[in-house]
């Protein structure tokens, strides 16, 4: 499971432990949105600034795509 927080940060939890397996706090304002990408790989938030932060759960290493709008979230998670 993914969350965003009004802190500005996106935590992915294991639901059945409970366990917070991985956060990043990357927005300059709060997590408008979270959603895991279609492979299950990576997962994607927009904040309140209209960045797009993408964070490959594998590698750890994170895009930003700056100034999106919330469409572009829609389309990032079909990928």
């Amino acid at each position: 499971m993914a969350s965003g927080e009004h802190k500005r940060y996106v935590k992915v939890w294991n639901v059945t432990s409970k366990e917070e397996l991985h956060a990043h706090g990357h927005h300059k304002n709060f997590v408008a949105d979270v959603c895991f990408t279609a492979d299950g790989n990576g997962v994607a938030s927009i904040s309140d600034d209209h960045s797009i932060v993408v964070c490959d759960l594998t590698t750890k290493k994170f895009f930003m795509v700056a100034r999106a709008h919330e469409t572009v979230l829609d389309l990032v998670c079909r990928l």
